[in-house]
């Protein structure tokens, strides 16, 4: 078990692949500052312990089975107005982009990346940030 930091971010891993599920895991709870509240591997099981635990900041895949990510991403948006979604997906159009965004997503990111900046992007997003994968970036227009 590792030492309690003074300021803790309060983290929930969707995805429904078991390695990932696995490595994102090993990630979050290695680093300094995030608490792995939750695991989910549905977009149902999401909504329901997102409900439960009431995380700062979701880490969504899109690609789920059940109720997919945009979907869960609107219902913890609806159910915990406070919490932030970021989605990790190997999904990225424009469409999935603007309907995540939609759903109350804060941030987009591509799975092609380190885990230093998913861990960049958690803490952006706890800190009110839209963190943006550059291949969205350009998507989007910005």
């Amino acid at each position: 078990m590792r030492e309690e930091t003074a300021i803790l971010t309060t983290v929930m891993l969707v995805e429904d692949n078991q390695l990932m599920r696995e490595l994102l895991s090993y990630v979050v709870d290695q680093e300094p500052g995030l608490e792995l509240v939750a695991v989910a591997e549905d977009g149902d099981a999401a909504v329901e312990l997102g409900m439960l635990t009431r995380p700062q900041v979701v880490v969504m895949d899109v690609n789920i089975p059940g109720r997919d990510g945009v979907e869960a991403t609107r219902a913890l948006c609806r159910g915990l107005p406070e919490v932030r979604v970021l989605i990790l997906s190997v999904s990225c159009s424009r469409r999935l982009v603007r309907l995540a965004f939609a759903a109350g997503a804060c941030g987009y990111l591509v799975k092609d990346g380190s885990h230093h900046q998913l861990v960049d992007a958690i803490r952006s997003a706890a800190a009110g940030g839209s963190p943006l994968a550059p291949l969205v970036r350009r998507l989007v227009g910005e």
